[in-house]
C-alpha cells in the first residue's frame, strides 16, 4: 500500500514517533491507499472526493483523495512526478 504524503515530506517518508502520536491513519482497502491526518481534523465530504479531512480551526486547510481509475500497471508508466504535477495543475487551472 502506498505511503501517505506528509506536508513538506515525500512518499514513503518515515513519520517520527512524536509526530505519529498526533496523527491518525485512514486506510481505504478497496482503493488501496492510506492517509495520515491530524487527530483534531474532522472527516468531511466533497463531491468527487473519496475521502476529505478538514481542520476545524481553519476551514480551508484540507486533505483529500480523489481516486481515478487508470489503465497503467506502474507509476513509471505514468511518467515523472513533474509530468504528473504539471497535468494536475493544468486541470485545476482550467476549472
Amino acid at each position: 500500500m502506498p505511503a501517505a504524503m506528509m506536508a513538506g515530506g515525500s512518499f514513503g517518508e518515515e513519520v517520527p514517533p512524536a509526530a505519529a502520536s498526533t496523527l491518525l491513519e485512514y486506510v481505504d482497502d478497496k482503493d488501496g491507499y492510506s492517509v495520515l491526518y491530524p487527530t483534531i481534523w474532522k472527516k468531511s465530504s466533497k463531491s468527487g472526493a473519496s475521502i476529505l479531512f478538514t481542520d476545524p480551526n481553519q476551514k480551508f486547510n484540507t486533505v483529500g483523495v480523489v481516486v481515478v481509475p487508470v489503465r497503467i500497471k506502474t507509476l513509471q508508466q505514468f511518467g515523472t512526478l513533474e509530468f504528473g504535477a504539471g497535468k494536475l495543475i493544468g486541470v485545476e487551472k482550467a476549472k
